[in-house]
């Protein structure tokens, strides 16, 4: 029986990435997008979508499409969220979204400690048919 979970192990792969993101000039104006904990420690629901279109002009400028929305429910310090992207930077191109929770713990209204956790889906596509 070992053997046959051995074998198995040795030829089941999982990939995980982390932090596989793409790169924000301003990043400060979508502080949600890289830190999900954000969406617990805000009262209020906000969405930002944010457009650069860096060295414009040039062939294969870097271009980020970004549109995010997060939001802490009312009677409870749990915040949910979300988020799609889209990014070409000369021939590859990103895309994806991701969805994430996180919950608040206040400390008699002096402050609060927030952790959240992300998942969602990338792909990226480098042209001519050819994904990974």
């Amino acid at each position: 029986m070992k053997k046959i979970i051995v074998s198995i192990l040795c030829f089941y792969q999982l990939t995980l990435l982390a932090q596989q993101k793409p790169m924000f000039t301003n990043f400060i104006f979508n502080e949600f997008y890289y830190n999900p904990a954000v969406a617990a420690s805000k009262e209020h629901i906000d969405f930002r979508a944010l457009y650069r279109n860096q060295w414009a002009g040039l062939k294969g400028a870097p271009q980020t499409m970004n549109l995010t929305g997060y939001g802490r429910l009312k009677k409870f310090p749990l915040g949910l969220g979300g988020n799609i992207f889209h990014d070409v930077t000369g021939p590859l191109r990103t895309t994806g979204f991701s969805v994430a929770a996180a919950y608040g713990i206040e400390f008699n209204n002096e402050g609060m400690l927030c952790g959240g956790i992300s998942a969602g889906i990338i792909r990226y596509d480098l042209g001519n048919n050819f994904t990974i």
